[in-house]
């Protein structure tokens, strides 16, 4: 139980972790789309 607590503590780390580089990533890739465009 102990091992298994520990394994989806580091999922849901690595998880939150991806989410926010996949936003950011978004955000940068907007920033650039709209520099292109003005």
């Amino acid at each position: 139980m102990y091992i298994t607590k520990n394994i989806l503590t580091l999922f849901s780390k690595f998880f939150k972790y991806f989410v926010w580089k996949f936003h950011t990533f978004n955000h940068f890739t907007a920033i650039i789309k709209n520099d292109e465009l003005s």
